[in-house]
């Protein structure tokens, strides 16, 4: 969660599972790009955005290409 809010994205909840909300204006647009990427993520159903589920073999690698792709899509950049 740090990393997105990092990137200047909004949670729309604290998550308490590994299920991660990430707001988007343009969701669609954005699981497409990532997925050329080879990133898959899904759309949220709470709101406008991706679900992004963090399962045990996710590895810190793949979060930080992760977030990298994001931040870059989004013309938003980390600390």
């Amino acid at each position: 969660m740090r990393g997105v809010r990092e990137l200047g994205l909004r949670l729309p909840a604290e998550p308490e599972v590994p299920v991660v909300c990430i707001e988007s204006d343009d969701e669609l647009g954005l699981l497409r790009a990532m997925r050329v990427r080879g990133l898959y993520a899904y759309r949220c159903g709470l709101v406008s955005g991706l679900r992004v589920v963090v399962m045990p073999h996710v590895t810190d690698e793949l979060i930080d290409r992760f977030l990298r792709a994001l931040g870059e899509l989004t013309g938003r950049r980390g600390p």
